[in-house]
């Protein structure tokens, strides 16, 4: 009998950066499983923007990576951003959604698992930032022998303690064992006197399965340095990483999770205090990336 490979399912929401893109899945293509998919969810902004670095034709050019590297891609139909109760069965309200690049980016994973959803059942899912990429190899099985959810906490604190809630940056799990998509929602939420950001109406899900959950741990940004704390990363990204590090108080601006993923953070422009250094932030990023792959 021929032995079913199980298939990752790769979701990542864009809303700028075609040369970020390409990092990620070129780096996806050579580290990822062979049975690896990935489908691209395009929000990029028509209009010159700052997510879009004041470009045009970006999602004509976020079309063209992903056909080359052969992911799966979407756009994004805005006019939902407006329309949220397509997207959720109780959307939660918000006057800010259509410029808070959080929300939009909630709307854009719930509509990528409704697409994802028409194929059929999805075996393995994993959400991935969009400047989060594996500099090295990723072997799903190694982690779901341990655990079914794997996620980074995000913690607030509201009148009657803590609340936890999965962060968008990076999160897998196996839905085989896990409960499906159906009941997945990844829209702010708002608890205890507290708005939750993306991923804060996934604390039900979460709940349901947190006899199966693991928290993913890694070197946050503003807490380590490259060169003291991590042996793991490749020379290839020294540029960056020093680069990086002098633009922040001599510390990391970027995370590293499991000693496989480096997130840049920032990548969609989202930070003001930065917009001045992130197009050589990201040049050198995704330069350290071309040369770790071509290695």
């Amino acid at each position: 009998m021929m032995e079913i490979v199980p298939q990752l399912q790769v979701l990542t929401a864009v809303a700028g950066g075609p040369n970020l893109l390409e990092a990620q899945l070129s780096a996806i293509n050579k580290f990822f499983p062979a049975s690896a998919k990935v489908l691209v969810v395009d929000d990029s902004r028509r209009r010159r923007h700052y997510s879009n670095n004041r470009a045009r034709g970006t999602a004509k050019r976020l079309r063209e990576v992903a056909a080359r590297y052969g992911a799966q891609y979407v756009r994004f139909p805005q006019y939902q951003h407006f329309m949220r109760n397509r997207l959720y069965q109780s959307p939660n309200p918000s006057p800010k959604f259509i410029s808070y690049p959080s929300l939009r980016h909630a709307d854009s994973l719930q509509y990528g698992l409704s697409v994802l959803g028409r194929g059929g059942e999805i075996q393995q899912l994993m959400i991935l930032d969009s400047d989060m990429i594996p500099i090295t190899y990723f072997k799903p099985e190694n982690y779901f022998a341990e655990a079914a959810v794997w996620f980074v906490p995000m913690e607030s604190f509201g009148h009657n303690g803590k609340i936890v809630y999965p962060m968008p940056v990076i999160f897998f799990a196996d839905l085989a064992k896990a409960k499906s998509t159906a009941s997945m929602n990844w829209d702010y939420s708002l608890v205890d006197g507290v708005t939750l950001d993306t991923g804060g109406e996934m604390r039900p899900w979460m709940e349901a399965n947190a006899h199966q959950s693991k928290k993913i741990t890694g070197l946050l940004g503003g807490r380590w340095k490259w060169n003291k704390d991590s042996e793991l990363i490749s020379l290839s990204l020294e540029n960056f990483l020093t680069f990086d590090a002098a633009h922040n108080n001599e510390m990391q601006f970027c995370d590293f999770f499991l000693g496989t993923f480096i997130h840049l953070r920032g990548g969609s422009n989202w930070d003001p205090a930065r917009r001045d250094v992130l197009q050589e932030r990201i040049n050198l990023f995704t330069d350290g990336i071309k040369n770790l792959i071509n290695e």
